[in-house]
Formats: C-alpha cells, sequence, structure tokens
C-alpha cells in the first residue's frame, strides 16, 4: 500500500519524537551510570536492596541500549524524508498532469463552439449580405460584429487555426 504525504509526515513525526526521547536517554547516561554505581555501594553497605540495585541497572542498561537505536532512527528518518519529498512530488505531478487534462478537454470544447460560433456568424453575413443585395441596407454593421462578436476577431484571420470544417 502506498502512503500519502500525510500518512507520510505522520510516520516522520513519530520517528522524530523517538529520536527525541532516544537522544534524552542516551544523555542521561553519565548520570544513571553513577545512580548505578552508589545503588551498588548502598547494596554492599546494606542500605538498599537488591530490587532497587537492579532497577537502577536496569534504568542504565535500556539508556545503553537506546545508543543502538539512535542509529537505526537516524537512518530512518532520514529514509522517511526521503519517502516524503518524492511523494509529495508525485503528487504534484499528478495535480499537474490533471490540470493539463482539464486543459486538453477545455480547450476541445473551446474549439468546438469556436467552430459553431464561426458557422452562426457566416450563417448572419449570408443573410446579410442577401438583405443588403435587396435593399443596400446592412442588418450587421461592422461596429455591431465588433461588438457583438469578438471572439470572431482571431478566426476570421488568415492565421486561425477554428473552422468551421465546411471550407472547401
Amino acid at each position: 500500500m502506498t502512503k500519502n504525504a500525510s500518512q507520510i509526515t505522520q510516520d516522520l513525526a513519530t520517528l522524530e519524537a523517538e529520536q527525541a526521547s532516544v537522544t534524552a536517554l542516551i544523555r542521561s547516561i553519565p548520570e544513571l551510570s553513577k545512580a548505578a554505581a552508589r545503588a551498588t555501594t548502598e547494596n554492599i553497605l546494606g542500605r538498599v536492596t537488591v530490587a532497587e540495585l537492579n532497577a537502577a541497572q536496569s534504568r542504565l542498561d535500556n539508556a545503553q541500549a537506546a545508543l543502538q537505536r539512535a542509529d537505526a532512527l537516524q537512518r530512518a528518518i532520514a529514509e522517511t524524508k526521503g519517502a516524503l519529498d518524492w511523494q509529495a512530488g508525485a503528487e504534484r505531478r499528478q495535480f499537474c498532469e490533471s490540470i493539463a487534462n482539464d486543459f486538453k478537454v477545455t480547450y476541445a470544447e473551446y474549439v468546438e463552439q469556436g467552430k459553431a460560433l464561426l458557422a452562426t456568424y457566416r450563417r448572419l453575413q449570408g443573410l446579410n449580405n442577401k438583405y443588403l443585395a435587396m435593399t443596400n441596407r446592412p442588418l450587421l454593421e461592422p461596429f455591431n460584429r465588433e461588438l457583438n462578436l469578438p471572439q470572431l476577431t482571431g478566426a476570421l484571420s488568415g492565421r486561425s487555426t477554428i473552422t468551421t470544417g465546411q471550407e472547401g
């Protein structure tokens, strides 16, 4: 199962919290060593029980075991950060691809609507030309074309890639 960036971030937070506790244990080794030595001396003198001595030694052993875990935790944190960077990049790439796909669909709709608009304009132009021929008065004044059909400015030029498909 592939984890997403937020799950990897949670894993990283857990590892970093564990590293903080391991670091605290490692820093306490000198103090725990002194406590274990003191407990040993006190046990010899009869002031501390064997259970208290064993507890002090156990705390020292746990702190020393943390030394071995520290390197593994550092490697795990580095790997997790790398995985987080990779996953964030993958999610960004996927988002960008979805934008590009949406753009392609929208552009295809735009082209089809542009073709329909051009066909409608040509029909209007044909009706205007017939009326003009019959009455010598235009129905479609040039300023109306600019006001109402600004999308056609590019479509009517020779450089336009929008066609109705009726050109022959």
